[in-house]
């Protein structure tokens, strides 16, 4: 592992630098030998998680950046996007809304990069209840949605 020092606050240490063996690095809060608190950890692949930790897993709020230049910024739990948050792909499309066990589901608004945008209702990353759904020629569709299709 790498130096740590104490910062004086009941046992939380802050490690300069962890690095293991597969390259992977933490920089952070480090409670009773895992990450806890605030703290960056790059993955051995490039990918980049800035945010706060519990027990060595991503809970709270943070932003990943895959190499890939997609970004996710929001709430996480145990290293999996759940509650509010957002998604930026490096082809210019976003979502804004609910994530539930990482996959888009309940209320969000997602935007294409050839300008149609759908705002409703989500369940399992599909558009899913009621929604509307409009194209960039200004066309719309509202109305009840199953798994990514007009439904009603």
């Amino acid at each position: 592992l790498g130096d740590e020092m104490d910062d004086g606050s009941r046992g939380v240490r802050t490690a300069r630098r962890v690095v293991w063996a597969d390259g992977a690095k933490y920089k952070g809060q480090w409670h009773n030998n895992k990450a806890h608190g605030k703290g960056t950890f790059w993955h051995a692949d490039g990918d980049c998680y800035e945010g706060e930790f519990r027990n060595d897993k991503s809970n709270g709020y943070g932003v990943y950046t895959c190499t890939d230049g997609t970004v996710y910024e929001g709430i996480w739990v145990d290293d999996i996007q759940h509650g509010q948050g957002q998604a930026k792909w490096p082809d210019g499309s976003s979502y804004v809304g609910t994530y539930k066990e990482g996959r888009r589901h309940g209320i969000g608004t997602y935007h294409w990069t050839n300008g149609n945008a759908y705002t409703g209702s989500w369940a399992d990353n599909a558009m899913d209840g009621f929604g509307t759904y409009q194209w960039a020629d200004n066309r719309k569709y509202e109305g009840y949605w199953h798994k990514n299709f007009m439904h009603g």
